[in-house]
């Protein structure tokens, strides 16, 4: 726990400086763990990185996010029980799933639709570079 602390400590000065209205008790801040690779980010999403979470609008607009190459399109985390899923958003079949790279070639999750309210958007990330 002190270690998570320290470090935690050390980064939040990075967080505020991009988003200096950020709230920790508002704000939901996520650390990742880099159990899943998301390709198409340079610097790329490494572990160690703290991310900024958002909740997700009723209807994401992926088709204007497919657009986006790199660091300016959106990043989603999907948290289903204990585990942690990220990547890139997409329709499928009239519903969502995440993919690992931008392509959507890579590693697909399904997000069903009572687990919607468990996906967020990355709004900010501090990387360790």
């Amino acid at each position: 726990w002190n270690s998570f602390r320290d470090e935690f400590v050390q980064t939040l000065p990075l967080l505020l400086l991009k988003f200096p209205h950020l709230s920790l008790s508002r704000d939901h801040v996520l650390r990742f763990a880099g159990s899943h690779t998301i390709q198409g980010l340079e610097p790329p999403l490494s572990p160690g990185s703290w991310l900024l979470l958002n909740e997700v609008p009723v209807e994401p607009d992926v088709r204007a996010e497919q657009r986006k190459a790199g660091w300016s399109r959106p990043i989603y985390v999907l948290r289903r029980g204990l585990e942690t899923l990220y990547g890139y958003l997409e329709r499928d079949n009239g519903g969502y799933a995440l993919i690992s790279t931008p392509y959507g070639h890579g590693t697909k999750t399904v997000i069903r639709k009572s687990e919607f309210r468990h996906l967020y958007r990355v709004s900010g990330a501090a990387v360790p570079v």
